[in-house]
């Protein structure tokens, strides 16, 4: 059997700029691309700064690890698939990031967030990117609604259909943008 190939971005800006990321080819893990990432932190740079952040369906690792190259103390990574795992791992070693400032969790996004696992004060920015098909983006965003994080002062999902809702509970709705296909929303916290 032949190996896998890997499809490559780089990490655009801070400590590791320039680094190449691997990513599995599998279709289902895409990468968030160059333009939505700058876009993403140019939105974002003075929280992501601040404290933790939390990349939630994140294959293997490209929005984290920008976290991480421009200034995220620790960056809480969450992903079932034991493939983009290992690319994650890959490319955490391959970064030179230590240990401590990162946290690796193996397993369901969903199960995560419902059993408490943002509940790290330290998480000012959650980023999630799921799967376009299925329903775990409004089943994530129902769970932020309903539950009030004090700590997390922003709230970022990339998905594919435009956002209809303009409130849900204890989020409210900060913007949307549009990168060809794919776009990314921003909710605050209401405190």
């Amino acid at each position: 059997m032949g190996r896998a190939k890997s499809q490559y971005i780089r990490v655009i800006a801070g400590e590791y700029r320039g680094r190449r990321l691997s990513y599995p080819s599998d279709r289902s893990l895409r990468p968030t691309m160059d333009r939505t990432r700058e876009s993403l932190f140019a939105s974002i740079q003075e929280r992501v700064a601040a404290g933790g952040f939390a990349d939630l369906f994140c294959a293997a690792g490209g929005v984290g690890i920008e976290a991480l190259s421009r200034g995220a103390a620790v960056v809480h990574f969450v992903e079932k698939s034991r493939l983009a795992l290992d690319h994650l791992r890959q490319n955490l070693i391959a970064c030179g990031v230590a240990d401590r400032r990162n946290q690796i969790h193996a397993g369901d996004v969903l199960e995560f967030v419902e059993a408490g696992g943002l509940d790290d004060p330290s998480i000012r920015v959650v980023f999630a990117d799921p799967p376009y098909d299925g329903d775990q983006a409004s089943r994530l965003l129902a769970h932020f609604g309903s539950k009030a994080y004090d700590h997390i002062e922003l709230f970022v999902l990339e998905h594919r259909d435009p956002v209809e809702e303009a409130s849900l509970g204890a989020l409210d709705f900060a913007r949307s943008k549009r990168f060809g296909a794919t776009y990314l929303s921003f909710w605050h916290h209401r405190r």
